[in-house]
């Protein structure tokens, strides 16, 4: 689910170039609201892969964890923004499984953040 129209073009094309385009589904809409009526029309989703690119507001990760995926993979590249949104996740009964700084660009002072959470109660 992503908001910009040619980014979905893109993934779709991408998925018809590795033979996945049969196996994924691309939504151009606002991810925030998607999830929050995934969640209201209790849909079940295994893992929610979020690629933090700009600001995140408290609503996102309201919904995401709204959701309830049993696992959230979130790549950031802001390690300050990073932890407190998995503060947050935390407060919302997720939990850190694995963290891993990726140097994506090497020479510089930018590191990539991935980090694995699953659901505390299950």
């Amino acid at each position: 689910v992503e908001r910009n129209v040619e980014g979905v073009r893109d993934a779709v094309r991408n998925a018809q170039i590795n033979g996945l385009a049969d196996t994924a589904e691309f939504i151009a809409r606002d991810a925030t609201e998607y999830m929050r009526e995934a969640a209201d029309a209790h849909m079940h989703v295994d893992v929610v892969v979020w690629i933090l690119r700009g600001r995140v507001d408290a609503g996102f990760i309201e919904a995401a964890a709204a959701l309830a995926p049993r696992r959230i993979v979130y790549i950031s590249c802001n390690p300050v923004t990073h932890v407190r949104d998995l503060a947050v996740l935390g407060e919302n009964g997720y939990r850190v499984e694995r963290l891993t700084p990726v140097d994506l660009f090497p020479h510089t002072s930018h590191t990539e953040m991935v980090a694995t959470l699953t659901r505390a109660h299950i």
